[in-house]
């Protein structure tokens, strides 16, 4: 079994029409071993449903599952308490953070940065 370098937590609310996308994006943009984490956050559509889908076919992937929404500071936490990588990213689940970013954190990171401005 490789080691975990990149964990990326994503915290889940109604966001299953985006889901795959969202792996999908993250599966081309690294080049390192990597595990997601969506933590669906008790969302009212079936966003629940996909992760289960998609975990069953990417063993990359975890699901945790809020039986009621308790927000996404606590969804956040609930996925670093997993995370199995040396490094831990966080991300919304709208793509509004680009997954190609992910590795220029990551190689900042290991120059010593705790910080990159771009």
């Amino acid at each position: 079994m490789s080691e975990i370098e990149i964990s990326i937590v994503i915290p889940v609310y109604n966001s299953s029409s985006i889901i795959e996308e969202l792996h999908k994006r993250i599966s081309n943009a690294l080049s390192v071993s990597y595990e997601i984490i969506f933590v669906n956050d008790c969302s009212k559509d079936d966003s629940w449903q996909k992760i289960i889908s998609l975990s069953k076919i990417h063993p990359s992937i975890t699901g945790v599952h809020f039986r009621k929404n308790s927000g996404q500071d606590n969804a956040l936490l609930a996925g670093l308490r997993i995370a199995k990588g040396n490094y831990c990213v966080i991300m919304d689940d709208d793509l509004q953070h680009d997954p190609n970013d992910i590795l220029k954190l990551y190689t900042e990171c290991k120059k010593g940065y705790d910080v990159s401005i771009y």
